[in-house]
């Protein structure tokens, strides 16, 4: 403890003359020798007059200070010990202390003790009243200055001179930020930016520490991080060509012979594109034209990207997409049935390459197409007598052209024809017409226009065109009168272009009356 200065001289009541050890002879109050001392004693000693006070805020740094306390012992100087939790803080015995790290959170008091000729005065001590030790406020320094342009892959460092806390032993720690958001590892004083950076604002916060303090912060200007500038675009050697005919389902492909960029390295893309709208999905080397894309032009874009470079481009010229190519015959129709008129013939295939065509028909005479006769069937008629028929089978297959495959040529016989007569009368005689009835059929054709014959022998005993009305009906013919005896009458019917003729015998016997 370092003496004060003596307090002010008053009367003292009984001097006794006492022997102090190393001090030879002294004048001491009578009381101190009856009374032992004691440093330590917090109460209010009756010879102080007013117990002084600490001032300071307590805060790591500052200083507190507690002023000499006015004792009414003459000649008595104060010694001053500072303590820390009611522990003597080494050093620390002048009326001003600053305070430390250690004592942050820990009450601070000024012990203060009378002596005379260096020997405390028994009574005469006391203690201030606790101070609660404080972090000190923390550490400031105006926003640091960041070296570089804040291009990507260049780097940006600290200017470490800018960065002047107000405080010495100030440790410093660093966290870049972009937009105000930390980048994850970035914790040194210099980073270099990346592509995904560009257009970002870039920081540096500084955080100082110092035990005792508050911690402290201070963030550089923000830099706004720029793209690098790119290197040219990669061009192509050439046009790109393409393999391949352009039409319907029908494959092309980009020629990679015609695919040579000038630079190394380039990482080449397809997009192929129909009237310079992109088709969606078609990005590969190959595409196959759809139905839909006839008529229009098709074209694929190159396009080659290398890093740190412009992107290049390249065009196919443009190839108008064709009707696509005609199916082919795997095997060919056929025509089913018999070949004469009045009858049906029906077509059976044909098989075409690919499943998705259909077939149309168009039925032929002689080569040359028959009005109206586009079906799968085909009844043939009296004017098909004699004729080639066939039938021509197309393909139809949208966006493709059509393929043709016909049948073999058939040539159409008149139908067959059924005569039979039966006499009606039941007795004939020489003097008497007999009847007969005659009817004449063929199968699915009209037998109008043939006539019936009635012979007997090379004598024609009667005779009857067939009509519209009587076709199909049997015709009643009344025969001239027959000489007596038995006769085989020759029943004949002449037939028309589509029908063939036909023939039949009827016996009848004629008496004479």
């Amino acid at each position: 403890m370092r003496p004060s200065r003596p307090s002010p001289a008053r009367a003292v009541p009984l001097l006794s003359i006492a022997l102090v050890a190393g001090l030879g002879l002294a004048s001491v109050p009578a009381a101190a020798l009856a009374e032992p001392a004691s440093p330590t004693s917090t109460r209010t000693p009756a010879s102080l007059i007013g117990v002084p006070d600490v001032t300071g805020s307590g805060k790591v740094g500052t200083v507190l200070s507690v002023a000499d306390p006015v004792w009414d012992t003459l000649g008595a100087v104060t010694t001053v010990q500072w303590q820390r939790g009611g522990a003597d803080i080494t050093g620390a015995t002048g009326s001003d202390y600053t305070v430390q790290a250690a004592d942050v959170g820990e009450n601070l008091v000024a012990v203060l003790v009378a002596t005379v000729g260096g020997i405390p005065v028994p009574g005469e001590t006391v203690s201030t009243a606790p101070v609660l030790g404080l972090a000190g406020d923390a550490p400031t320094a105006d926003a640091p200055t960041l070296d570089g342009d804040g291009v990507v892959g260049n780097v940006v460092s600290l200017d470490l001179a800018s960065l002047v806390w107000d405080l010495l032993g100030v440790v410093s720690t660093y966290q870049w930020t972009l937009d105000g958001v930390d980048i994850p590892g970035e914790t040194g004083t210099s980073y270099t930016p990346v592509v995904d950076d560009v257009d970002g604002v870039l920081a540096l916060v500084v955080t100082g520490t110092l035990a005792g303090y508050d911690v402290g912060q201070v963030t550089s200007g923000g830099l706004t991080v720029l793209a690098a500038p790119l290197g040219a675009a990669p061009v192509l050697s050439q046009t790109p060509g393409l393999d391949g005919t352009p039409s319907v389902d029908a494959l092309l492909s980009v020629d990679p012979s015609t695919i040579v960029w000038d630079l190394l390295g380039v990482d080449t893309t397809y997009q192929w594109t129909l009237d310079g709208v992109d088709i969606p999905g078609a990005t590969g080397t190959s595409y196959t034209p759809l139905v839909g894309d006839l008529g229009h032009d098709l074209v694929v874009v190159v396009t080659g990207t290398l890093l740190d470079h412009e992107v290049g481009t390249g065009s196919s010229d443009p190839l108008t997409v064709l009707t696509g190519a005609a199916p082919t015959v795997d095997v060919l129709p056929t025509t089913v049935g018999k070949a004469r008129a009045g009858r049906t013939l029906r077509v059976e295939g044909p098989t075409w390459s690919e499943a998705a065509a259909a077939t149309t028909y168009q039925w032929m005479r002689d080569g040359s197409a028959i009005a109206g006769a586009t079906g799968d069937r085909y009844k043939l008629r009296a004017k098909d007598v004699g004729h080639q028929v066939s039938v021509a089978a197309t393909s139809a297959w949208e966006g493709h052209s059509a393929a043709l495959a016909t049948s073999d040529a058939r040539t159409a016989r008149k139908a067959v024809s059924t005569v039979k007569g039966k006499v009606l009368t039941k007795r004939v005689t020489r003097a008497k017409r007999a009847k007969m009835r005659v009817s004449v059929k063929a199968l699915g054709i009209s037998t109008k226009g043939g006539k019936v014959l009635v012979k007997d022998g090379k004598r024609t005993v009667a005779a009857k065109r067939i009509t519209k009305a009587s076709a199909g009906k049997p015709v009643v013919l009344r025969l001239k009168k027959l000489a007596p005896g038995k006769h085989r009458l020759l029943v004949k019917y002449t037939g028309t272009r589509g029908v063939a003729a036909d023939t039949a015998r009827v016996p009848v016997r004629v008496k004479r009356r």
